[in-house]
């Protein structure tokens, strides 16, 4: 699996792809906090987050993790010598986390350049706060493409997979807080999305997030077990 892992990452960072996203990214938000007023700053850092910065991450992840080996019969090729698919599912979940980690990071360096540039106004206490931030994303964001490599596996077919991010990134959040609104059932609250934005709320107040490592536990440790046993059933042309 190590051997796979390698293989992939380096594969990966050579392709243009993952960097044009890389690229594109950043220059947006150059630009996307441009005309923010000094006391709005974090918000809209917040809003870029959540509304474009973790698609564009997540798209090329997805598309450099799964969408080649897709079309190229990879996976098959890796099972038939003998990796077990578990070990798969496992092995591309880190890919995942390690392609992404570096954006996120890059994404809180361009905060600074961007505060530098523009001289915006941030204490200590905020930027703390913001790698606070963009690490729950990060987890949020694992979470999402561990779903959504459920439906890839199982669809083998990126589209399912793409559409399947689209809603967990977009749509499901907004839906569950309706939901919670009308039957007053926490729906919401124990969904990861509740669970990691009272996490920060937690870090914020300067108490234990305890809601993290549930988070962690509740939602990628089951999703990659029930990836894995069902992936294990499939029919796979070796």
């Amino acid at each position: 699996m190590r051997r796979m892992i390698h293989g992939d990452l380096r594969r990966i960072f050579r392709k243009p792809g993952y960097h044009v996203f890389a690229a594109i990214l950043y220059l947006w938000f150059l630009f996307w906090t441009i005309d923010a007023e000094p006391s709005e700053n974090i918000e809209h850092i917040h809003d870029f987050v959540n509304f474009v910065g973790i698609m564009l991450i997540s798209l090329p992840v997805l598309l450099s993790v799964y969408g080649d080996e897709l079309h190229s019969g990879t996976m098959q090729g890796v099972i038939g010598r003998g990796l077990s698919r578990s070990r798969l599912i496992l092995g591309k979940f880190i890919d995942c986390a390690c392609l992404s980690a570096p954006l996120f990071f890059g994404l809180y360096l361009m905060i600074h350049f961007k505060s530098f540039l523009m001289e915006l106004v941030l204490t200590p206490r905020q930027y703390e706060m913001l790698a606070v931030y963009l690490a729950l994303r990060w987890t949020k964001l694992l979470i999402i493409l561990a779903i959504t490599a459920f439906f890839i596996l199982m669809g083998w077919n990126m589209v399912v997979g793409i559409l399947a991010d689209f809603l967990l990134i977009y749509i499901m959040e907004p839906v569950l807080l309706a939901v919670q609104e009308e039957t007053h059932i926490a729906v919401l609250d124990v969904s990861f999305y509740g669970l990691l934005d009272r996490g920060y709320a937690a870090i914020e107040a300067g108490n234990t997030a305890w809601q993290l490592p549930a988070a962690i536990i509740l939602y990628i440790c089951p999703v990659l077990l029930l990836t894995a046993v069902c992936f294990r059933r499939k029919e796979l042309s070796l």
